[in-house]
């Protein structure tokens, strides 16, 4: 099994490396799961990384969220994802795959979905 992610920008040093993922919505609920998903990956690309600087920058409003996280959180950082993970495993073990609502259905290619709508 394996994971990919497209970051806006990874820039990085021997012990530093700083992720800026630019946004075109809101920043009303801005999330900060997808920067610690993409601070674990760099942490795995580049041992050498010892801390990083992270931030969602929300261009239409001018507004930047920023965190940092260093080497010895990655496994308080793989905990956020855990139980999705968990979820996601079973799923996958039991080809059992129950359908879930969310904003994302539009982009959804399963058209035996409930939830399935048209492409916007």
């Amino acid at each position: 099994r394996y994971w990919r992610d497209w970051s806006s920008d990874v820039c990085s040093s021997d012990l530093m490396a700083y992720i800026v993922d630019y946004k075109t919505g809101s920043n009303k609920y801005p999330e900060p799961k997808q920067l610690k998903l993409m601070a674990l990956m760099t942490f795995a690309h580049f041992p050498k990384v010892k801390r990083i600087k992270a931030g969602l920058l929300f261009i239409v409003q001018n507004s930047f969220m920023d965190e940092e996280y260093t080497r010895d959180q990655i496994p308080l950082l793989w905990n956020v994802f855990i139980p999705t993970l968990t979820r996601l495993e079973n799923s996958y073990d039991n080809n059992i795959w129950n359908p879930n609502r969310t904003p994302l259905c539009g982009w959804c290619p399963v058209t035996t979905c409930e939830y399935y709508k048209e492409r916007r």
